[in-house]
């Protein structure tokens, strides 16, 4: 799966792939699920990388601050979507 090729990564599938929409110069290091990103970079590419829009990443990180790695905010948006609607 490659940059410009019409296909596009799907939520947590390739790192590599993924964190690239963070920046440029991430393409050619290797990424390990430790890497740390700065929440505001992470919403910027929440659709690329966890196939949310920017509404449902705000809420799911309400509280949410400093750097955090895609896995955590990933595990983080599946907890709270998962939570019951309070009406």
């Amino acid at each position: 799966m490659g940059k410009g090729n019409g296909q596009s990564a799907k939520p947590g599938e390739n790192h590599a792939v993924a964190v690239s929409a963070l920046s440029e110069s991430s393409v050619t290091q290797a990424v390990s699920s430790e890497t740390k990103y700065e929440l505001s970079k992470l919403r910027e590419n929440c659709l690329p990388l966890f196939g949310v829009t920017t509404s449902i990443f705000d809420g799911a990180t309400e509280g949410v601050s400093g750097q955090q790695t895609i896995e955590k905010t990933k595990r983080t948006i599946d907890e709270w979507s998962g939570k019951e609607l309070r009406v």
